[in-house]
């Protein structure tokens, strides 16, 4: 999102921190504080070890394996993740199922406040669908994702599904830390 991305990228510079996106995490060797990086560019895969001081690594994710062998898998989905409708909440191939902490393909983060707003949507589609039989609500997305920046800093960052921002408290600049 621009509206963070240029406040992030004063305090990478601020830092002198180092970013390396689209990047796995192949080794650490601890002795001589490297880390093993593989990267694909241009088609061609090549490995890099780099020396660190500090490391901040987002591991990879994906559904257990016990939904990716099952049939509420999406097939096309390599990391097994259940398809899913974000904004009616419904999963594509079991419509009567509601994804309540499945695996799927939304952008729900494991955060309390995203975790907060959508249970509450959840549960009040919930008990349409029990008393109608359909429901007609729909979930714009939430996500929350507070950044510290430095010991008395952060950024804290809302946004819904199509990445327009989301505050929850209405005085606070989003784009400031």
């Amino acid at each position: 999102m621009p509206e963070f991305a240029k406040v992030l990228d004063q305090v990478v510079a601020g830092y002198g921190i180092e970013v390396r996106f689209q990047s796995e995490l192949k080794e650490i060797d601890h002795s001589s504080a490297k880390a093993t990086i593989a990267k694909s560019e241009n088609g061609r895969l090549f490995s890099e070890a780099i020396p660190y001081d500090f490391m901040h690594v987002v591991p990879l994710q994906s559904a257990p394996d016990w939904i990716k062998a099952s049939p509420l898998a999406d097939s096309s989905n390599p990391k097994g993740y259940v398809e899913v409708d974000k904004i009616p909440c419904v999963m594509l191939d079991f419509r009567t199922y509601l994804p309540w902490e499945m695996p799927g393909q939304l952008q729900i983060q494991k955060r309390e406040p995203q975790y907060a707003n959508w249970r509450l949507w959840l549960s009040n589609s919930y008990l349409a669908d029990l008393h109608s039989g359909t429901s007609q609500a729909s979930y714009q997305g939430y996500a929350s994702c507070p950044l510290t920046t430095a010991r008395n800093r952060m950024l804290l960052v809302e946004f819904d599904y199509s990445g327009r921002l989301a505050p929850t408290i209405p005085f606070l600049d989003l784009q400031k830390e």
